[in-house]
């Protein structure tokens, strides 16, 4: 029997290799990532008056399959509730 954490690392380990066809597109995904870089900054290119606000661990990544969104975990709260938000 699959159990759903089988099923979330076929799913995660499927779009890490580039087969985005274990999920079902959604073109809103970059749209909600651009949402998102408007309170939090992208960490690739921060200004230096955001450095000590960023939240991110990991730079985002969206596209129709996927929305990457990797936080450091005393932001995640917060970060959660901004997502939901706009979700």
């Amino acid at each position: 029997m699959i159990t759903l954490v089988d099923r979330a690392l076929f799913v995660c380990e499927s779009l890490a290799d580039g087969d985005g066809t274990v999920v079902q597109p959604d073109p809103r995904n970059p749209e909600l990532l651009d949402d998102l870089l408007v309170g939090f900054p992208d960490p690739d290119d921060p200004d230096d008056d955001e450095i000590d606000d960023l939240v991110w661990s990991v730079s985002p990544d969206a596209n129709e399959h996927r929305l990457i969104l990797c936080v450091g975990w005393s932001r995640a709260h917060d970060f959660s509730r901004a997502v939901f938000a706009l979700a």
